[in-house]
């Protein structure tokens, strides 16, 4: 159970399942509804624009992928690639998506990569990007180039994400 003092922590890490969506409709994002484990899993150190950062209790609980490497903004390119997700339950996902543009930044920024999702049942079951889905991971080419970060709210299946790298380098 989560004590009332998180010892310096701003917040803590917890498992969810995934109980429903609301679809994104052109200018009305959607959402997830989830229902979060109140037992702690890790803690929340740091909270910035390029992400949430901490300490995980237990890496095993998150192993089951594997490492990945991380690319460069340079080895990013446009074309197809793939977002991780959950839609029901805690059960993860892939979905194809393209990426569309790559903007070239020599400093961290939240809007470096410009997706499209093209996944026919990620679209059907969400309309495109939802909130919640932020934090997503992006992988193209067996590497992880980022996550998702923001919906085209106008057009939500277009979104952006944050190039993995500067999440890295701001966690440094």
């Amino acid at each position: 159970m989560i004590s009332e003092e998180l010892a310096g922590e701003i917040g803590y890490i917890s498992a969810g399942t995934i109980n429903g969506i609301k679809k994104s409709l052109p200018g009305l994002p959607g959402e997830k509804h989830a229902t979060l484990s109140r037992e702690p899993l890790g803690y929340i150190t740091k909270n910035t624009e390029l992400g949430v950062y901490g300490t995980i209790n237990n890496v095993s609980d998150f192993s089951s992928v594997g490492k990945m490497k991380i690319a460069a903004p340079n080895q990013v390119k446009t074309g197809p690639a793939e977002i991780w997700t959950v839609l029901a339950d805690n059960r993860k996902e892939r979905f194809t998506v393209e990426i569309v543009d790559v903007k070239k930044q020599n400093r961290s920024g939240i809007k470096g990569i410009k997706i499209k999702i093209t996944d026919n049942r990620l679209l059907e079951k969400t309309g495109g990007i939802i909130q919640g889905m932020s934090g997503s991971p992006i992988i193209q080419n067996n590497r992880l180039v980022g996550a998702v970060s923001h919906v085209v709210i106008d057009t939500p299946e277009y979104g952006y994400g944050v190039f993995a790298m500067w999440m890295v380098e701001n966690n440094i």
